[in-house]
């Protein structure tokens, strides 16, 4: 029989709410999802993380049976764990080293391929063309950025926003650069994480713009996160429309995740109060405009999130009508352009809605000097199984 062991190199961390403690369960490299057990299993933590007894052997312990937990229901949280890579095991390890390699590496692979989207070039280019069938391109002006939704593209709702999203990539005479600003779902150590590693797709790899990168870091620290990247399909689901219809264009990019916005949302105020946020945001363009680039900004993000999937006690279907009238509210305050009204209504709501794109929107438009600002789409997904909802809009920036 195996000894079940922890891995090592996990986060384990003690968190209240109100009055209830928990064990909180995350790991620092994201091959693990993350998990929280009642603060009454610590004890069987700590013989998980010795790693000294076999499943049967924890069974017996006094530990599993002070906690009343049943040999399946023991069985079963081991297997949990296993399943989520969090005990050490001949798979896990491999896991690990392919992180490691991918780290130490110059390329970001595509992650959501063969399930997101087809992994054969011609199939891909054939799947896209059906997406971009279904919008027309409302402008025939130069545009400066665009900001789309990154929702599941094997979803026929969202299909009509995502064309008419980019096909203003039509628009686009001369690029240098586009600078990918993408929703971080995973991980957050920075309000932005850039990655210096060229992306590959099935349509290609796309290399960093390492000439504006030095430019950026002569007036800010930047901050590196390719753990953040690794699996991150904001970017992604962008960068493959790109290559698709901009082939015959020899564009570079700079790939940023935004962090979570929670701690203006705590504090409210909003990210330009902040120095360092402001410190990178003139870095950026203060690169762009002393390299002379043609630079596009391209922005991720989705709108509401809401049901119990989403941690709500109620189902999505009852708050549909509500949830469209506040989003078109944050509609409104993007098509003014207004980064601060749309931001503080967020916060003013306590972000009840978790609107995923907040930060990347607001960082695009805090980029971009333009008030011309079209409304490209919007539409709702329902998941009736989970009884949640996920909605979403789209934005051409002239």
């Amino acid at each position: 029989m195996s000894l079940i062991k922890l891995r090592d190199d996990l986060d384990i961390d003690l968190i209240q709410e109100f009055e209830n403690k928990f064990i909180y369960i995350s790991d620092p490299l994201l091959i693990a999802e993350p998990i929280a057990l009642p603060f009454s299993y610590y004890s069987l933590i700590q013989i998980l993380m010795e790693g000294k007894k076999t499943a049967e052997e924890i069974a017996k312990d006094g530990a599993a049976k002070l906690l009343k937990l049943s040999e399946d229901k023991l069985y079963t949280l081991l297997d949990n764990l296993v399943t989520l890579n969090m005990i050490d095991t001949p798979s896990t390890r491999i896991a690990i080293e392919n992180m490691q390699s991918y780290k130490n590496g110059n390329i970001r692979n595509s992650y959501c391929h063969s399930f997101s989207y087809p992994e054969d070039p011609a199939e891909l280019e054939a799947f896209l063309n059906i997406i971009l069938d279904k919008g027309t391109s409302l402008t025939d002006k130069p545009i400066k950025a665009i900001l789309a939704p990154h929702i599941d593209l094997r979803l026929e709702e969202s299909w009509k926003t995502y064309a008419n999203s980019f096909l203003a990539l039509k628009n686009v005479e001369e690029i240098d650069t586009v600078i990918l600003l993408g929703t971080a779902h995973y991980r957050s150590t920075a309000d932005f994480m850039f990655s210096k590693k060229d992306f590959e797709t099935p349509l290609g790899t796309a290399e960093v713009d390492h000439e504006l990168l030095t430019e950026i870091e002569k007036n800010t620290d930047i901050v590196y996160d390719d753990i953040a990247h690794y699996k991150e399909h904001s970017i992604e689901f962008h960068l493959i429309f790109l290559q698709h219809l901009m082939k015959d264009k020899n564009f570079k990019i700079v790939p940023i995740l935004t962090g979570s916005p929670a701690h203006y949302f705590n504090e409210n105020t909003t990210p330009d109060s902040n120095e360092k946020y402001n410190s990178t945001i003139d870095a950026i363009k203060d690169a762009i405009a002393t390299s002379g680039k043609k630079v596009l900004i391209l922005s991720s993000g989705d709108l509401s999130h809401v049901g119990r999937k989403f941690g709500d006690e109620f189902p999505a279907a009852t708050e549909q009508i509500r949830v469209k009238h506040e989003d078109e509210s944050l509609i409104e305050k993007l098509t003014n352009a207004d980064k601060n009204a749309f931001f503080t209504e967020i916060s003013a709501a306590g972000d009840k809605n978790k609107i995923c794109g907040t930060a990347p929107f607001y960082s695009a438009l805090s980029l971009v000097d333009s008030s011309a600002v079209i409304a490209a789409g919007y539409n709702q997904w329902q998941e009736e199984e989970t009884e949640s909802m996920v909605s979403f809009a789209g934005f051409v920036v002239g």
